[in-house]
């Protein structure tokens, strides 16, 4: 389990559908975000699905995530807002404005927020 205000992430890469995955642990004041949340490999490919988690010590209702490339730009599209503390949850295929695909490349930051102190939870973006 990841130390308060960090994740642990794994990364599956060798089949068609490839995932990055951060099991999460909130801090004291309810967040998740800089170096401990930041990918240490590339991903490169278009976004399928992402989907979010609650754990067995739940985050507070309508906590927020947020995965950010890069650039800064959040490639779930503001999807991962207010996310259930009960029940799985998933926003796919992601697409901007103009219904087109999100593609990333480079490295990922999950940004929590909101989720409580001491919470955990999981956050598993599906590409190709």
């Amino acid at each position: 389990m990841a130390a308060a205000g960090s994740a642990v992430i794994t990364h599956q890469r060798h089949r068609p559908v490839k995932f990055v995955q951060w099991d999460w642990v909130s801090d004291a004041s309810g967040a998740v975000s800089g170096g401990a949340a930041l990918t240490t490999f590339a991903i490169s490919g278009e976004v399928l699905r992402i989907t979010t988690d609650p754990g067995a010590t739940a985050p507070t209702t309508l906590y927020d995530a947020v995965i950010n490339d890069v650039d800064g730009f959040d490639v779930g599209g503001g999807l991962l807002a207010n996310r259930s503390a009960t029940v799985t949850e998933s926003v796919g295929p992601v697409a901007n404005a103009t219904g087109s695909s999100f593609f990333v490349d480079g490295t990922l930051e999950l940004v929590i927020s909101n989720a409580g102190n001491a919470k955990v939870g999981m956050v598993r973006l599906y590409y190709r």
